[in-house]
């Protein structure tokens, strides 16, 4: 079992709670360094325990590896459907897929799925989340602010704040640098 910082774990329960309320589609919203993925990666084991698969989608190759590394460390099987680089075993709790590869490929059936860095939206997600019309998501972002999120999901689960990661230590403090005045009088 994963041990998650007690912000990590608000954010499962309050994921939880919006699918028992009715949300199909839900953002988690945590700032870089607040562990997005390691949250994904406790909801995705507790549907490994129940028999189900994960797919985790990413729209990068490099977050493909990232992701795949994180599972593991929590104690899920990891497969990858990533062009030429999958390697698909049967069993395994979760899937991380890349938005390009999943979109020419059909896909094991699947009752949650996670996608990474959701604020960037492709054409392709938008049709899986047609296909997938019935199945909850959970999409992952530091930066909800994109433009049309909110006609693909319904609920923004923001289990902590910037203020509360750097009095925990979990970030550094800011330090904001900017221009001095610029001289506009001769514009």
């Amino acid at each position: 079992m994963i041990d998650l910082r007690p912000h990590q774990e608000r954010g499962v329960e309050l994921l939880r709670e919006g699918f028992r309320v009715g949300h199909l589609r839900q953002l988690l919203a945590m700032r870089c360094g607040a562990g997005k993925t390691i949250t994904a990666a406790s909801v995705a084991l507790s549907a490994k325990a129940k028999g189900n698969v994960t797919p985790f989608i990413v729209d990068r190759i490099e977050l493909a590896a990232q992701a795949a590394d994180t599972m593991q460390r929590v104690g899920l099987t990891v497969s990858i459907m990533q062009g030429e680089n999958t390697n698909m075993v049967t069993g395994h709790g979760v899937i991380v897929a890349s938005i390009q590869t999943l979109a020419r490929r059909r896909f094991p059936d699947a009752r949650l799925i996670v996608i990474d860095e959701a604020h960037v939206l492709h054409q392709a997600h938008i049709k899986l989340l047609e296909r997938w019309n019935a199945l909850p998501v959970i999409g992952l972002t530091a930066t909800p602010f994109a433009c049309g999120l909110g006609r693909h999901f319904t609920n923004l689960v923001v289990p902590t704040a910037i203020r509360d990661l750097t009095h925990d230590g979990l970030l550094v403090p800011v330090v904001a640098y900017g221009p001095n005045k610029p001289d506009l009088g001769k514009l």
